[in-house]
């Protein structure tokens, strides 16, 4: 007689929404290579869906909207928004008790502090978050902090992305160790084969053949440290006046101001800014070194991304940073908020060929080695195996 099919585990991942963002892409992978056999994916946003609807769909998830109302910073909660904030709780308690997942997965500390009670009073079975950054957003919130010290230690595992955010955890919350989880984040190759090649993205852009880029992939958000690029661009101008810097990434509010101040530094005309693209491997191709400046980060994406790109990286000494570019090997580890460490790295990346394409090969390979799609879905498979057979 034939065995009875086992019933597929269900997980509900709740995040603000499925914006353009290193997250939410990340989320998208994992619907993506979680076994369709195995697993049934729910994504729940917060805040309606965003431009990755599709892909989400197309990765197999069934997608559900709370309908939180959106902000500059979806997902945010401010008091004169609270009633709105309720409604959309007792919303996923009524989902939660609807679908009754075997994991509610939540990502985006609003989402963590929400779901987190949701799930408690909806009885889900299990309960994980991820920290995808460290904690700096605390100090400038002591309630969210104070709901996070009380809300995250009823989670059964905490996923963090980066060693860096276990040991920032640790510091920060009443969360033991032993609830702490490390998978890192992983990329799929296959996205960055059969690119098109530097002259054909360029001459896209209006940029020259021979102009050395410098690109970087971030909302233009404060601690993404655009001023700080502005600033080392004056530096470096002078002796590289084929320098041009490629931004991507959506205007949070800042651009204007941005873009006025490297007007007045002289550097407004070296600076391409395309705004958010869903095509960064394309872009990428036409790229001579990826530069983070960012002033805090958990795991960067985008990172990782260079370094299958088979780009040297020049990143801030933050985060996990540290964890991804092997300084002077993948690329050049500098200080953050640093504008004269910026140059100094990116004079060392620029100064030959040899020393960009060295660096992009070790890079690539590293990527291969440590941080591959594959690895990050066998140890999201861990965490929930995990999870279920307690």
């Amino acid at each position: 007689m034939a065995g009875t099919a086992e019933k597929k585990r269900r997980i509900a991942y709740l995040i603000t929404s499925l914006d353009v963002g290193g997250s939410e892409r990340q989320l998208v992978g994992w619907v993506r290579g979680l076994p369709k056999d195995k697993y049934e994916c729910h994504v729940i946003c917060l805040s309606g869906f965003g431009p990755l609807e599709s892909d989400a769909r197309a990765a197999g998830a069934i997608l559900h909207d709370l309908r939180y109302p959106r902000r500059r910073a979806p997902g945010t909660i401010r008091g004169s928004t609270l009633p709105s904030a309720l409604m959309a709780w007792l919303r996923l308690v009524r989902l939660l008790r609807k679908l009754r997942p075997d994991v509610l997965h939540t990502l985006i500390p609003a989402c963590n502090i929400l779901g987190g009670a949701a799930g408690r009073i909806a009885r889900v079975r299990s309960m994980m978050c991820t920290k995808l950054a460290l904690g700096h957003y605390r100090d400038n919130s002591p309630i969210l902090a104070r709901l996070e010290n009380i809300i995250d230690p009823w989670f059964d595992l905490i996923h963090c992305k980066s060693q860096a955010i276990i040991e920032d955890v640790l510091r920060r919350e009443p969360v033991p160790r032993e609830k702490l989880r490390l998978v890192y984040n992983g990329i799929d190759l296959n996205r960055f084969e059969s690119l098109p090649d530097a002259f054909t993205v360029r001459n896209e852009l209006g940029l020259r053949v021979d102009d050395l880029v410098v690109g970087t992939v971030a909302n233009l958000i404060p601690y993404k440290g655009h001023k700080d690029i502005i600033e080392a661009a004056r530096l470096l101008l002078p002796k590289n006046p084929r320098l041009k810097f490629l931004w991507v990434g959506r205007d949070d509010g800042i651009g204007e101001s941005l873009f006025r101040y490297a007007s007045e530094l002289g550097v407004r005309e070296c600076i391409v800014y395309v705004g958010p693209r869903s095509d960064v491997p394309r872009l990428m191709a036409g790229m001579d070194v990826l530069l983070s400046a960012s002033h805090e980060e958990g795991f960067s994406n985008v990172v990782l991304e260079a370094m299958a790109a088979r780009l040297p990286v020049v990143a801030t000494r933050v985060g996990g940073n540290p964890e991804a570019v092997v300084d002077g090997i993948t690329g050049i580890i500098v200080e953050p908020r640093n504008p004269v460490s910026l140059a100094s790295g990116l004079e060392k990346v620029l100064e030959d060929d040899e020393t960009r394409r060295r660096m992009g090969l070790a890079g690539r390979a590293r990527v291969e080695q440590e941080f591959s799609y594959e690895a990050m879905i066998r140890g999201l498979d861990r965490l929930y195996d995990e999870l279920l057979t307690r």
